[in-house]
């Protein structure tokens, strides 16, 4: 079985939603909740080593 790390990288303007950059707090924030419905929708038993996750 493989395993493995998959890391989605954004920035605290996902966390803070900042004025003026609108469009970059939306992607930001797409990025963190892409990478938690991940986590949750597949698969990735402890066992195994794989994990999810995000980091601002």
């Amino acid at each position: 079985m493989r395993h493995g790390s998959i890391v989605n990288v954004s920035s605290t303007a996902g966390i803070t939603g900042d004025a003026d950059i609108v469009a970059c707090t939306a992607t930001k924030w797409a990025v963190r909740g892409l990478a938690r419905s991940l986590a949750n929708e597949v698969p990735l038993p402890a066992a195994s080593g794989s994990t999810a996750s995000s980091r601002a």
